[in-house]
This record gives C-alpha cells, sequence and structure tokens, in this order.
C-alpha cells in the first residue's frame, strides 16, 4: 500500500532562521537547494550534515541509503519518491491560523482519554487547528502532559506529579479503561518533549501552565526554543507571572481571566495578547469588552452548537472544547448512523445536562449507563447521530433500552430543534417513553415545559434488569412508534410540527438506572 509521508519543507534560509531540532530519523527539505538532513534527536538544524545517497551518518544516527530506506525509517513500512517529496512546508505557526479558529480541551477528552498519544493522534487526524495540554513538572522540572496536580485520577500512582521523579513518572501507567471507556488500552504520560517532537509544527498547541515554579517555566521555554516552535504555540496560565518568561522569548500568550478581574490594559501591557473565559462564569458583556480593547478572546469549554454559534457572533477568536469536531458543526467530521458504545467508546457529542460527557459511563458490555444529574428527568445529547441527515424525508430511529430499576422508565427524544439539554426553556420536539409496566407512550414537547400526550398503548411488562427495542417511524405526514421486541405494538400520530434535528435520550430521575445499548438512524 502507497503511504503519504509529511516532510518537513522550507527554503534554507527559513530553516537556519528557525533551526529546529528534528526527532530521531526525522527528515527536512530545503525547498529552494533540494538538500535533505535527518534529525539525530539532539542536534539542532545548523549543526546538522546535509545526507547524501550512501551516507552512513554519525555513530549511532539512523544515514540514509536511499529513499526506500528513508522510508522505512519515517514509516516502517514502503512510500515512493512521489509519497516522501509531500506537502509539509514548514512549522506551522499561530500567525497562520484563520479567526475564529477551534481548539481541542485537553486534547479533546470527551472522545479520547486526555493528554494522551492516542488523543494527540486521533485529535490530530480530525484536523483540529489547536491542540490543548496541561504541564505539570516532576521534582527536578521536567515538564510532563498532565492536567490534574496529582496522578490519582489518570494513572496507577498516587501524590502530586511535582513529588515524582521524571523516572518515576515515565514508567507510570495511564490506565484509561478505569476513567474514560474500557475500550482504551494502557498508556504511558508524556513529556512536553514527546509532545513538541512528534506533533509540534504540525499542529498549533495551546499549553498551560499548571506549574508555576520557575524551573518549570525555564525548561518550557528551553523546549521551545530548542524545537524552533516559539512561533508555533500559544501558552496560557491563570498566573501573569509564569507567563513572563514566555513573553520575554517572544511566544504569543493567553491569561486564562474568568472573573474579569484583571483588565486588558494590563494584559496588553504585559505583552499578553490572548485573554481566557469561561463559558460558565465570564458574561457575554466582558468578553465583548475585552475584545473591543483589543483583546484576543478564547472562550473554554464550549461543548454544544448553539453555543457555538453564540460566541462566533460575539467574535470571540478561539473556540475550544472537550470535542471540536462536534462543536465546529460540520457533519461530515463526526455524525455516523449508529452509536459507538458498542465498541466500548465515546462517539463525538454524547453530553449530558451538565455540559459534560464524563457524569455518565460505558461498561464492559458496552452499555452507556445514564447518571442522575439531580434533575427530575436527566437527559443526554446523541450528538454523533445529529442533526438527521434527511430532515425533511422518511427516517427511521431504532433505540434498545435496559430498565435496570424495578420502577423506571427511559424515553428517545427527537425531531429536538437544539442541542441544548432537552426540556429546558425553549426547547421543542417529541418524547417516546417506556415503562417498566409496559406502557408505550407518545408526548410533543414545546417551549421545553411539560408534554402533551398524542398517543398511549400497552405492551408487555418489562422485569428490571429486562430490555425493550423501540423504532420511530418518521415521515412527513406522521409518525409511527413500535415496540418491536415484543408484539410488536405500534402507536400513531399525525402530527407534523417538528422534524429533524437532535437526538436525546432521557431517564425518570436521578436515582433510577437506565441503560442504553444501541441507537441507529436509518
Amino acid at each position: 500500500m502507497v503511504q503519504r509521508i509529511q516532510l518537513r519543507r522550507g527554503t534554507a534560509a527559513e530553516w537556519a532562521a528557525a533551526n529546529p531540532v528534528l526527532g530521531l530519523g526525522e527528515p527536512g527539505v530545503e525547498t529552494d537547494s533540494g538538500k535533505m538532513k535527518l534529525g539525530d534527536g539532539s542536534t539542532a538544524w545548523n549543526a546538522r550534515p546535509y545526507a547524501s545517497k550512501g551516507d552512513k551518518g554519525e555513530p549511532g544516527s539512523p544515514g540514509m541509503a536511499d529513499d526506500a530506506s528513508v522510508a522505512q525509517q519515517v514509516t516502517s513500512g514502503t512510500a515512493t519518491k512521489a509519497a516522501l517529496n509531500a506537502t509539509y512546508v514548514r512549522p506551522v505557526k499561530v500567525s497562520d491560523l484563520t479567526l475564529p479558529v477551534y481548539a481541542a480541551h485537553r486534547v479533546g477528552a470527551n472522545i479520547a482519554p486526555e493528554q494522551t498519544l492516542e488523543g494527540f493522534t486521533l485529535t490530530a487526524a480530525l484536523d483540529i487547528p489547536i491542540l490543548d495540554m496541561d504541564v505539570w513538572g516532576s521534582v527536578e522540572g521536567v515538564p510532563f502532559c498532565v492536567h490534574d496536580q496529582t496522578l490519582d485520577r489518570t494513572t496507577t500512582l498516587t501524590g502530586n506529579v511535582s513529588d515524582r521523579s521524571a523516572a518515576e513518572l515515565q514508567l507510570a501507567t495511564v490506565d484509561p479503561s478505569t476513567w474514560h471507556a474500557p475500550g482504551w488500552p494502557n498508556t504511558k504520560l508524556l513529556t512536553m518533549e514527546d509532545v513538541l517532537r512528534r506533533f509540534g509544527g504540525r499542529s498549533v498547541l495551546s499549553i498551560e501552565v499548571k506549574d508555576t515554579r520557575a524551573v518549570v517555566g525555564a525548561n518550557m521555554v528551553a523546549l521551545l526554543q530548542k524545537y524552533g516552535l516559539t512561533k508555533s504555540v500559544i501558552i496560557n496560565s491563570y498566573s501573569l507571572a509564569a507567563l513572563a518568561p514566555f513573553v520575554a522569548a517572544g511566544v504569543e500568550c493567553m491569561f486564562n481571566n474568568d472573573t474579569y478581574a484583571t483588565t486588558p490594559a494590563t494584559l496588553l501591557a504585559a505583552g499578553v495578547t490572548w485573554m481566557g473565559a469561561s463559558a460558565y462564569v465570564t458574561t457575554d458583556a466582558q468578553i465583548a469588552d475585552a475584545i473591543s480593547k483589543g483583546m484576543k478572546v478564547c472562550v473554554y469549554t464550549v461543548e454544544r452548537h448553539n453555543q457555538r454559534a453564540k460566541y462566533v457572533g460575539l467574535g470571540v477568536h478561539m473556540i475550544m472544547g472537550d470535542d471540536p469536531a462536534y462543536v465546529q458543526g460540520d457533519p461530515a467530521k463526526y455524525r455516523r448512523k449508529s452509536t459507538s458504545f458498542a465498541s466500548q467508546i465515546w462517539g463525538h457529542g454524547i453530553i449530558d445536562g451538565r455540559g459534560s460527557r464524563t457524569n455518565n459511563s460505558i461498561n464492559s458490555s458496552g452499555e452507556m449507563v445514564l447518571a442522575g444529574t439531580g434533575s427530575l428527568e436527566p437527559s443526554v445529547l446523541i450528538g454523533e447521530l445529529s442533526p438527521v441527515a434527511n430532515p425533511s424525508g422518511t427516517y427511521s430511529i431504532t433505540a434498545t433500552v435496559k430498565l435496570v430499576s424495578a420502577s423506571t422508565w427511559a424515553a428517545v427524544c427527537f425531531a429536538v430543534g437544539s442541542d441544548v439539554p432537552f426540556k429546558q426553556a425553549g426547547t421543542t420536539g417529541y418524547m417516546v417513553l417506556i415503562r417498566n409496566t409496559g406502557s408505550l407512550e407518545l408526548f410533543k414537547v414545546t417551549d421545553g415545559s411539560g408534554g402533551n400526550a398524542l398517543a398511549t398503548g400497552s405492551t408487555a411488562a418489562i422485569a428490571a434488569g429486562g430490555t425493550a427495542t423501540l423504532k420511530v417511524d418518521v415521515s412527513p405526514t406522521g409518525l409511527t412508534v413500535t415496540r418491536t421486541d415484543a408484539g410488536p405494538t405500534s402507536i400513531v400520530s399525525s402530527d407534523t410540527a417538528y422534524r429533524g434535528g437532535y437526538i436525546h435520550v432521557s431517564k425518570q430521575n436521578a436515582a433510577s438506572e437506565v441503560r442504553f445499548l444501541s441507537l441507529t438512524v436509518s
């Protein structure tokens, strides 16, 4: 199979000015001279020799025998010469970005284990322009890619990151099957240098300095300079002092100013050109004021289409979310015909009423377990199926649900006009509900409150732990709901008020346990 390889390319002058360190065996090409150098993982570009056919290089370096051997070094596979003359011109810079731009918070924490190699690889493959990560330092100050101050939640170690040596951290096991989804294998912590080597210059990196010790900041600056990436990252922090060494190094910086307690004038005077704003704390008026005073504003964390539309309208410059492929709103990047639960991983756009995926879980049987949120009717958006691809035509939604509790109900909500939590004020759509008693009910919801019964029917009772499969047939002239695993029994309505839209699922209350095995749209 022919593989397409991306080489770092630039003119001789561009290479000399950037003077990066290429990874072991990583090739770089001068577009004006046609010459190539191969990295050794430690020596800067200007000090490396040019490779020539048959050149074996220095002891321990990969050398270059011919085009095929270079391909082998890069891909451990085969490639044609044409594939080697690929498209990567130079490290992408912050100045190359088209605003507003989308960023993957924690490298897309809703769809892959946060800040892991697997997460970086998946999100980069989705062409998300900015990959966001956090840094804590080891006891020596070596920067590691970790969100929490402690290791307890995401690894098999415990205690503070900064209390462990770099050697201990490199041996730590990240166990995402215990905290993200069971389909993901164990992996290792990444250092900041690991990330720069693999992804630096291919995507802009947003790096939050959580560990504000001077030694950590100094080591981060040194790494950015070593790899020629000072113009390819945005460094952010809740500490203005922690940003100072990065500003001095010519790196674009962002101060996370959720409460708007620090004025734009103060930030600009400190050389900070970006301001971070919380979607749940910072007001729209504060965001508009910051923009009017010359700040570039990033809003985090944005998870829904309706949120994106609001912030684009406000004129923000960066929208950061845990599932940016969904937030962008291009169905070609995320929509599918069936849920991904059976694979024991999270699909795109699975968001509960509190704006998070992590309040729910997928078990080792491939079932999505709805968690309680304290509201009367907890709901979860099934964004990976939404909005429906054929809104004005005929389509079907099929769902299999397990009623674990002895007395409860589960619901599929469809033709919902927005991806905000179902039954929030202003939402519209339909809700088909199945009870343990076997009662099958169809409701019409207007303005997010209550529900007008359109049709009801009786089916076989469902014992605790039993399942039911519901099929909703939607046409331009009516609705038919069928329980297909018993009877089958159908209920019908001629209502035509709502079509297309989003799909949500719901359950009776926070105390009841309901699991969805699958949903499909056909």
